[in-house]
């Protein structure tokens, strides 16, 4: 039983992870939390299911077309947001949570609060593997987390957008003299930000279904994983995501699936107490 809700929780925590990447990510170029990022995922993963209902669109097809609209929607925020860039933090959660009831409640209008089922392209038989069981779903949003990732680790150091990237996050205004656009990264993080997300959206909507509330609980979790890591780390966000998924799954399965979510905060809290720059977050991190 240990090992396979070690398995599950590493599934789960896949899913924490990537919507924690994206809102680290975004975090790192322009110092916005963004409390729309659940939301920015749910819409993208609707227009993937009205791209194949509504336009018939092969489900390949559809995902492509799904994301690019979800890049589009980083791209628009990132222009609403723009001016926030050096305001107060507490400026950033107001815009981002007026985005958060604006999706929500254009999506509601259009889709209602039904659950709506989402394509599963993966709907094989479940793997074994002595008495561990793996479904083909659950090994497919390993393999994506495992692929973006070194997608991402590749594309911030071997490329010059990359690079530039790195050095915005690291001095902004010192990259500004060396020509580097300030505009420019940031706009490329939001995209990329709400693409991961989207990813997210996709691979969990088979598990629970499609709804316009779905992403309440992972969100608060994702952002869980964001800090528990150091909310300046990309790798931290992988980190903490996974070390909340397989924490909770652990828990759920010795003690109670009803206080799972309790503990997972609870050893947030702690792991905090002793370190709140988070797991792999550095001391000037807790100043920002």
């Amino acid at each position: 039983m240990l090992w396979q809700a070690i398995i599950n929780g590493i599934a789960v925590g896949s899913l924490y992870a990537l919507l924690a990447l994206g809102l680290v990510l975004i975090f790192k170029t322009t110092t916005v939390l963004n409390f729309a990022h659940g939301e920015m995922a749910m819409i993208t993963t609707f227009g993937g299911l009205w791209l194949m209902s509504n336009m018939g669109l092969p489900y390949w097809v559809a995902i492509i077309g799904a994301l690019a609209f979800g890049a589009f929607i980083g791209l628009v925020t990132e222009r609403i947001v723009r001016p926030l860039l050096d305001a107060p933090i507490l400026s950033h959660l107001v815009v981002t949570l007026g985005l958060f009831f604006i999706i929500n409640s254009l999506a509601s209008f259009k889709w209602g609060d039904r659950s709506w089922v989402f394509p599963n392209p993966l709907q094989t038989e479940p793997l074994q593997f002595m008495n561990i069981i793996i479904s083909p779903l659950q090994l497919a949003i390993l393999v994506v987390l495992v692929l973006l990732t070194g997608g991402l680790f590749a594309w911030l150091n071997y490329t010059t957008v990359g690079i530039s990237f790195k050095a915005s996050c690291s001095d902004r205004f010192a990259a500004q003299l060396m020509g580097i656009s300030s505009k420019r990264v940031a706009q490329i993080s939001w995209a990329i930000g709400c693409v991961l997300g989207g990813i997210a959206g996709i691979l969990i909507a088979p598990l629970t279904n499609l709804s316009v509330d779905m992403m309440g609980m992972l969100l608060l979790k994702a952002f869980a994983a964001a800090v528990l890591g150091g909310i300046l780390s990309l790798p931290g966000a992988i980190l903490g995501g996974l070390t909340i998924g397989v924490v909770e799954n652990i828990f759920g399965v010795y003690v109670g699936t009803e206080l799972k979510d309790t503990v997972a905060f609870s050893a947030l809290i702690a792991i905090l107490l002793i370190r709140p720059q988070g797991l792999l977050g550095k001391p000037e991190d807790i100043k920002l």
